[in-house]
């Protein structure tokens, strides 16, 4: 029998999409059980939020909200690489409930928070196409910069009492502002791009050992303080931004130098360890998952004349997948701190489960993920 040629196109179609699924391996599958167990245990209807922000009886605390932000970005990365619309009805269900608490937010005294849900709700935007996320992140956009001033040669402050320029809340800055001009081709926020990089790699706290060190010290310079791996992860976004828009790969140089340095001394056998690690708290367990979800993305915007290093991060990333698949779940399936299997003082919860689910995400977006690549 000779097929008829749209029935022959069709059945075309139906092989490539299970050719995909076989070529990701078990990449899709993964990333699907752990955004289940993220949804089905840890995430909260009512609320419209994770288990990562603190919850007291029917009222809801300041304590946590970032984490929840990276939650947020972890689902819109699932949705977008494994092809799966069936969570974006939680995204709008947070959405509306986030809704009501923006002027309260806005009062937050962390700067580097509001900055989260910004480029969470950008990640929400570009797997749903909802223009109100796209508004939400202009509006903490506005509200970071505009504690942008001239002590220690300029830089964001990290709260409102400007007492600390640190690292983290100015690399969020680039990167939000390379995403804004992304997504809006508003060239002020190229500007703003350029400038906060600018000043940021001028600033002393990329250290001579190409790793990003806490903050800057009351006499503005590098504080020597730890080296956090999310600290590492932030400003790869920014900087694969950058290049994208200015086709300078001088940014991706330097990416190249942090990233590199990061998986020498913040690794163990290839396994990404935080120094605090199995037991780094509420804001630590996140960390990990942050650098990975931040490599996956400068690892699918580099050229092809970075093929060596693309594949390098792309293995290490995949390592990091299998072996935290293999040896760091709970008997219900729950994502732990330490990758390694190491079972410290603190429980798996929904922020160990959202840092892992970052890296699973990363896997997928480099080995196998139907989503349009570079998405940074």
């Amino acid at each position: 029998h000779v097929l008829h040629p749209r029935a022959m196109a069709a059945l075309l179609l139906i092989l490539g999409a299970v050719t995909h699924l076989a070529a990701a391996g078990p990449q899709r599958a993964r990333v699907l059980n752990a955004v289940d167990i993220l949804q089905s245990r840890f995430y909260h209807q009512s609320f419209g939020l994770w288990d990562c922000s603190q919850f007291y009886g029917s009222s809801r605390a300041a304590g946590g909200w970032w984490n929840c932000g990276n939650s947020l970005e972890a689902l819109s990365n699932a949705i977008l690489y494994a092809g799966n619309s069936t969570y974006v009805t939680a995204v709008t269900n947070t959405w509306e409930k986030e809704a009501a608490t923006y002027e309260h937010h806005l009062e937050s005294n962390i700067l580097d928070d509001l900055q989260w849900w910004g480029l969470a709700w950008l990640r929400a935007y570009r797997a749903t196409g909802q223009q109100q996320f796209l508004q939400r992140s202009r509006g903490f956009h506005e509200r970071a910069a505009s504690f942008w001033d001239d002590h220690c040669g300029g830089g964001v402050w990290w709260d409102l009492k400007k007492t600390y320029k640190n690292a983290i809340v100015n690399e969020l800055f680039v990167s939000l502002s390379t995403q804004m001009y992304l997504a809006t081709q508003n060239a002020s926020y190229l500007a703003w791009a350029k400038t906060s990089w600018q000043w940021f790699n001028a600033s002393g706290m990329i250290n001579a050992g190409h790793q990003i060190n806490d903050g800057l010290a009351g006499d503005c310079k590098n504080n020597g303080q730890m080296t956090w791996t999310y600290n590492q992860g932030v400003i790869l976004g920014g900087l694969a931004d950058l290049s994208r828009i200015e086709s300078d790969t001088t940014y991706l140089d330097t990416g190249v130098a942090i990233a590199d340095a990061t998986l020498r001394e913040k690794s163990k056998d290839g396994i990404l360890r935080e120094s605090c690690d199995p037991s780094c708290g509420a804001d630590g367990a996140q960390f990990k998952g942050i650098f990975m979800r931040y490599l996956g993305y400068f690892a699918a915007a580099l050229p092809d004349a970075y093929a060596t290093k693309k594949g390098a991060y792309a293995n290490f990333i995949a390592k990091n997948a299998a072996r935290l698949w293999d040896v760091a779940r709970t008997s219900d399936d729950i994502i732990q701190e330490a990758w390694d299997g190491e079972v410290g003082t603190d429980a798996a919860d929904g922020t160990t489960h959202s840092s892992g689910l970052d890296c699973l995400n990363a896997d997928l977006l480099l080995r196998g993920s139907d989503a349009d690549m570079p998405l940074v």
